[in-house]
């Protein structure tokens, strides 16, 4: 798929940006102007901001459109409704609950009482950060780079493919057609990433080639300023030429001659680098100052006998020592920080940060048991330090007790209040019992060859065996002389829909299927061919009559349906009934799009880069949405056409938009494109190659 077509045409012709983000959009929002307002509480457009924040980084960039502020707005209602009728039942007062909340808190607020603290710290100086580009140049060097289209030839068809290159006919026609390599033909040719150390990809070490290659680009002296040009000096092919790996005809593609970045280029990195090294140095020097302000100390002796003495796999060995469970190991002069072997084993217990590690080795436990000292150490000081109280109303905070508070009240008051009976149960299952059926079907034991006679011969054999029905012998018999031996030959459920299942993408063979369905249990098919051309024969193995698939079977299914059925209308119900007793009033008119159409068009750009092709579609939808009296709408659709039949191949769906964008915008940059496009596509002629050529 050539989608940097797309991206040439129109992010680097139309658009010719870089991605910056819109504070500048943000400055402009009025953060006091009310979205959502109730009787007794409002969310202003500050709190869907601070809201926002908190997203992932890798997916914030959604919520800045007016889309995306919209869901998030719609989550923001819900959780505040849902956590007033969470509070009816006091679920934020269960010891329960209140000890989870510390749990989850305690890395967001050790992770700001540290940023904190390292905020005072000397950070890496202009001077540090050129010493270290200066001592370390080798590590910003990038190597050469080439990349080409590369035909793999017989001898014989020389003459052939030196007259059509003289012809000027397109290579990757020639390559499709006289390629003799399987490796790169699947790839029209293209080899990238060669070093130029004599390994080529798709050939292996041909040291000739290599060295004819570092010659060809040595005399191209325009590749080392181009990149994807189309410079004829590019579409020059060179060969035939002979080396110890055959006869290789190439031509370049592109060309990277090694160079090192200049420092602008990597100084960002660098004090990247620099100070996360400083933080590693400042956090390595922060805990002892912590654990000797609190006198944290560990009881080696009592630690020991679990560590050492008492070998055990997982942590709930612990209950082999009752009379150890309270005794403590980590003593300080703050209770929150003291630990006993019960905290251990809870620790070790933990399947989200522990799962497969192996408790029986002493790192690993010890390692555990660090991890945990610091924690409890930083969170201690956090909160004496005046970190917790100070960030406890956070938007993150807030979120995350919100989060803890609506998970219980959901499974212990709304889940369980909606239970499927068992009467439910069965009424489903008989009014939707169809969904259930089993159509008959038949189970083979097949067997191919690759010729006709030898399959007659087989066939003989098989016959012969079956007559002794040695079930044993027939599977050996299967596994020496067949072409598929797997599962012993047995092929299982076919149905009487002229599919033999696991034939490949295209299972279906008509005739094939019609003889399992004419052949009687027990007996031996005649030799035929399949639709690979190969020579088989079968014989049935059982025939299944139709049937239904027992409520016993399904009642977890249907319990499951059922269960998230009633959910999703007790909880509709709810939330109607709540905005009605709240007041809610909802201003989606107030919102306005955080992101330019530049910096959409930018995230389109970043998504197609990385093949997330429905998060581009997402973005260009978006522009049309939010800038839909603008010129960058057409560029949007244009996009969106050609992804829907580069990528999905949805023919009708690609012409009815690029016919739409022709009739909208009649003098568009990329109608001819577009035309070509819908021509080739109605002629079955679409080549991707030819529009990015």
């Amino acid at each position: 798929m050539k989608l940097k077509v797309i991206q040439l045409l129109i992010f680097s012709i139309l658009c010719n940006i870089n991605f910056l983000f819109s504070s500048v959009l943000i400055d402009q929002i009025e953060k006091e102007s009310i979205l959502i307002e109730t009787k007794d509480e409002n969310i202003s457009y500050k709190d869907l901001l601070d809201r926002i924040k908190i997203a992932p980084l890798e997916t914030r960039i959604r919520y800045y459109t007016i889309d995306g502020q919209k869901k998030t707005l719609e989550l923001m209602l819900t959780e505040m409704l849902y956590s007033k009728k969470a509070n009816e039942h006091k679920i934020d007062t269960k010891p329960e609950i209140i000890k989870e909340v510390h749990k989850a808190l305690r890395p967001i607020m050790n992770h700001i009482y540290f940023e904190e603290l390292f905020a005072k710290a000397t950070k890496p100086s202009e001077n540090d950060i050129r010493k270290f580009y200066d001592e370390n140049k080798q590590k910003y060097t990038e190597q050469q780079n080439l990349a080409i289209q590369h035909l793999h030839a017989n001898s014989t068809d020389i003459p052939e493919i030196l007259e059509l290159i003289e012809e000027g006919i397109d290579f990757t026609e020639i390559v499709e057609v006289y390629s003799i390599n399987k490796v790169t033909a699947l790839k029209k040719g293209i080899i990238r990433d060669i070093k130029l150390n004599g390994f080529i990809s798709g050939i292996g070490i041909d040291e000739q080639l290599t060295k004819n290659m570092i010659e060809t680009t040595n005399n191209m002296a325009l590749l080392q300023s181009l990149e994807y040009s189309n410079s004829d000096d590019k579409e020059i092919v060179n060969g035939p030429l002979t080396t110890s790996s055959g006869i290789h005809f190439y031509k370049i593609i592109s060309y990277q001659p090694q160079y090192t970045k200049e420092f602008d280029e990597v100084k960002e990195e660098i004090e990247n680098l620099l100070t996360q090294q400083t933080k590693r140095d400042f956090y390595r020097k922060l805990i002892p100052e912590l654990y000797a302000r609190y006198k944290v100390t560990i009881q080696d002796d009592i630690l020991n006998k679990v560590f050492v003495t008492i070998p055990f796999d997982q942590s709930t060995e612990f209950l082999l020592l009752p009379n150890m469970h309270n005794d403590v190991f980590l003593t300080s002069t703050h209770p929150d920080i003291e630990m006993t072997l019960r905290n251990l084993g809870e620790v070790l217990e933990n399947p989200d940060v522990f799962e497969g590690l192996k408790y029986n080795e002493k790192n690993i436990r010890e390692v555990v048991l660090r991890n945990e000292m610091e924690a409890r150490t930083l969170y201690t000081a956090a909160q004496e330090d005046g970190i917790y109280q100070q960030n406890i109303d956070s938007p993150v905070a807030k979120f995350t007790r919100s989060a803890l508070v609506l998970h219980d009240w959901y499974h212990s008051i709304v889940a369980m209040s909606v239970e499927p009976t068992n009467d439910e149960i069965s009424l489903y299952y008989e009014e939707n019992k169809k969904d259930y059926f089993i159509p008959k079907s038949r189970d083979i034991r097949q067997f191919v060859s690759k010729d006709k006679k030898t399959a007659q011969a087989n066939r003989k054999i098989m016959n012969n065996l079956l007559k002794t029905n040695d079930i044993p012998a027939i599977n050996n018999f299967i596994r020496q002389e067949s072409l598929y031996p797997a599962f012993n030959g047995v092929i299982f459920n076919i149905l009487q829909n002229g599919i033999i299942p696991g034939e490949g993408i295209d299972d279906r063979d008509e005739v094939y299927n019609a003889k399992v369905w004419k052949t009687k249990v027990g007996t031996l098919s005649d030799v035929f061919k399949n639709k690979f051309g190969e020579y088989v024969f079968f014989y049935l193995v059982q025939e299944r009559n139709e049937d239904y698939l027992s409520m016993f079977d399904v009642s977890r299914d249907i319990k499951n349906k059922i269960w998230t059925k009633k959910i999703d209308d007790y909880l509709e119900q709810i939330t109607n009934d709540l905005k009605k007793e709240y007041d809610v009033v909802i201003h989606f008119d107030r919102l306005t799009s955080l992101l330019t159409a530049d910096e959409m068009f930018e995230a389109a750009n970043n998504a197609l880069h990385n093949q997330y092709y429905i998060e581009a579609i997402y973005f260009l939808n978006q522009i049309i949405n939010e800038y839909s009296n603008t010129e960058y709408v057409y560029d949007a659709l244009f996009m969106i056409a050609y992804i829907a039949v580069d990528v999905y191949n949805e023919t009708e769906e690609a012409i009815s938009n690029l016919q739409e964008l022709i009739k909208k915008h009649p003098y568009g940059l990329l109608n001819d494109t577009a035309k070509y496009i819908i021509n080739a596509l109605k002629t079955n002629t679409f080549d991707s190659n030819m529009i990015f050529q």
